[in-house]
C-alpha cells in the first residue's frame, strides 16, 4: 500500500492509497479523495450550471477503483464514487445537502468483435447524466432486478441475480 498526497496544495488535490500486488507490481485498487477546502476551486471542478441565487460546492468526495486478474492480465472490475454537496440559497435560512453515490461493476468481459474507432457515440466530459439508455448492450439484462435496494451493495445484488442468470 502506498499513501499519496499532492505536494502543491494551493488548489484542490487528490490524496489516498494505492494498493499494489507485490508479485506483479500491478495496481489492484485505488482509494482516494479530493481535498475540497478551497471551495471556489472545488466548485469550478464539479459545477457547470446553477441558479444565480445559489452557491453550490462539494464538501466531501471519495472514490474507489478495483482491478481483478484474469488470464494473467489485470482489468478494471469495480468502481464507486461518493460526493456530498451543499447548496446555499440566497434569502434562505438553512442550506440543502445532497449526497451522490455511484457504483459500477463489470460482470462479463469479452473482446469487441467489430473494428472499434472513436466516434461521436462516446460519452463526452460535458455530459454528466442523461436519461437515454440506448447505449447499453441488452436493455432487458437486469429484468426485474434493475433496482438495487439502498442498504445493499452492488456486489450483493450481483450475487442475488447470479442464481437466475
Amino acid at each position: 500500500m502506498i499513501n499519496f498526497e499532492e505536494i502543491n496544495t494551493s488548489l484542490p488535490w487528490y490524496f489516498g492509497k494505492l494498493y499494489i500486488d507485490a508479485k506483479t507490481l500491478t495496481l489492484v485498487k485505488a482509494d482516494y479523495s479530493l481535498n475540497v477546502d478551497n471551495r471556489r476551486a472545488a466548485m469550478n471542478m464539479f459545477v457547470r450550471k446553477k441558479p444565480g441565487s445559489a452557491k453550490v460546492f462539494p464538501i466531501e468526495t471519495a472514490y474507489q477503483i478495483d482491478y481483478s486478474e484474469e488470464n494473467e492480465k489485470w482489468y478494471y472490475s469495480y468502481s464507486s464514487a461518493y460526493m456530498k454537496f451543499v447548496v446555499n440559497w440566497k434569502n434562505k435560512l438553512f442550506n440543502s445537502r445532497y449526497d451522490f453515490n455511484s457504483e459500477m461493476i463489470i460482470t462479463n468481459r469479452k473482446p469487441h468483435e467489430e473494428n472499434w474507432k472513436k466516434t461521436n457515440n462516446l460519452i463526452r466530459p460535458s455530459i454528466v447524466m442523461v436519461d437515454d439508455v440506448s447505449g447499453f448492450y441488452d436493455k432487458d439484462f437486469w429484468g426485474e432486478n434493475n433496482i438495487i435496494e439502498p442498504n445493499k451493495t452492488i456486489e450483493e445484488a450481483i450475487e442475488k441475480i447470479k442464481e437466475k442468470i
